[in-house]
Parts: structure tokens; C-alpha cells; sequence
């Protein structure tokens, strides 16, 4: 009874991760779901490049980075102004009312001015260290932008290692299964031993498992391309 206890659990849990596995992939459960035979195709029409793009246009650290660049950029034009020269234009109308006039005069006024601060040295030494962070940043950018990208290649590398894997496991799972198929027949006719057809069920089996494991890691290293590119490829 403990043994069948056992059983039922090691089964239901077999039912829980396939009904997980699903769902994960986005597809109705069923109970009939083998997870002992993934075909299903994974190939990304997306290059490098288009990749790489991707992954430098949807990063949000970069986004952040670009904004606070601007943000600085518009704190750098505050301070040009600061050195500028104030022009100033005054106008109005003067009447003249004088005891010595004979005829009262009227006029119209006009002012111009031109107003400098005599405290150059501080506005330059402050547009001086702006340029300098503005550089600094751009510089950080570029090198961010270079690491998002390398990560992102690597990580499309990583699933094309992983999709090329997964063929040649399917392929010797077909095999395995073709040379169990023709040990079954010659075990039927009496051709070879128990023990040799035992040997080829589990060379199959064992075909089976690394066909599992190929498929799990497909999906492992999908989702972490979709993460470099911050979008889904599929």
C-alpha cells in the first residue's frame, strides 16, 4: 500500500509539472500532454543585428541613462545664459513744462542698455565642469549600450547552441527508437538475447530524457533572450 501511495503521489506530480509546462508555453493542458517529445519549432526570424537593436532600443537602463543625459544637457544651456549679456530697450513720452518755454515741448523717449555681470569666472568654471559630465555620461552610455548588446548576441548565440542541440538529440532519439523497433523483431524471432533488447530499450529511454533536457534548455535560454531584448521573439 505504501508503494502504491508512492506511485499515485510520483504521478500526480508528473500531472502537475506537465499541466505547468503548458500553461508556460502558453498552450491548453492536457493530459495527454509527452513532454518526452517537444517538436515544437522554435526558430527566431530576427538577425543579429536586428537583435541588437532591439535590446539597445528596449532597455530601460538606457532609457533612464538618456533622459538624465538631457537633463543635463538643458542644465548646461541655464548656465550659458548665465554669462550673456542683459540688453535691455526702454521707451515712453516726455512732456516738458518748463517756467523759460515759451510753447510747451513734447517728446518721445527713448533708452537702450547693455548690462554685463562683472563675475565671469564662476559661469565658466561651471558650463566647464558641465562639459565635462555631459562627456563623461555619453561616454557611460556607449559603454552600456556595448554591454546590453554583447549580452544580447551571447544570449541568442546561447539559443542557437541550444536549438542545435536539441536537433541532434531528436535525431538520435529517432534512431534509438528505429534500432529498439528492429532489436524488438530479432528478440521476437529469437535472435538475440533478453538482455540485449533491455540494452536497447534503454539506450532509447536515455534518448528520450536528453531530448527533454535539450527542450527544457531551449526554453531556459529563450526566455533569457527575451529578457536581454526586453520583448518577446516569438
Amino acid at each position: 500500500k505504501d508503494a502504491e501511495k508512492k506511485l499515485a503521489e510520483i504521478d500526480q506530480n508528473i500531472k502537475i509539472a506537465k499541466y505547468n509546462l503548458m500553461v508556460t508555453l502558453g498552450e491548453e493542458p492536457d493530459d495527454n500532454f509527452d513532454v518526452s517529445e517537444p517538436k515544437k519549432n522554435n526558430d527566431i526570424n530576427l538577425n543579429e543585428k536586428e537583435l541588437a537593436n532591439l535590446a539597445i532600443e528596449n532597455r530601460s537602463i538606457i532609457k533612464k541613462m538618456e533622459k538624465d543625459l538631457n537633463t543635463i544637457k538643458n542644465t548646461l544651456e541655464i548656465e550659458k545664459s548665465s554669462y550673456k549679456p542683459i540688453v535691455s530697450l526702454y521707451g515712453g513720452y516726455n512732456y516738458n513744462d518748463s517756467n523759460d518755454a515759451i510753447h510747451p515741448k513734447d517728446g518721445f523717449l527713448l533708452q537702450a542698455g547693455v548690462s554685463f555681470k562683472l563675475d565671469w569666472g564662476k559661469p565658466f568654471s561651471n558650463i566647464k565642469s558641465k562639459k565635462e559630465e555631459i562627456y563623461s555620461y555619453e561616454n557611460l552610455i556607449r559603454e552600456k549600450k556595448l554591454e546590453v548588446k554583447l549580452s544580447a548576441l551571447k544570449a541568442f548565440s546561447d539559443y542557437q547552441i541550444a536549438m542545435q542541440q536539441y536537433k541532434v538529440s531528436l535525431s538520435q532519439v529517432e534512431e534509438s527508437e528505429e534500432f529498439y523497433r528492429v532489436m524488438k523483431l530479432k528478440y521476437q524471432n529469437g535472435l538475440i538475447s533478453n538482455t540485449d533488447l533491455l540494452s536497447s530499450e534503454l539506450t532509447m529511454t536515455n534518448s528520450n530524457m536528453q531530448l527533454k533536457k535539450s527542450f527544457y534548455d531551449i526554453l531556459r535560454k529563450l526566455y533569457k533572450l527575451e529578457y536581454e531584448i526586453a520583448q518577446e521573439v516569438m
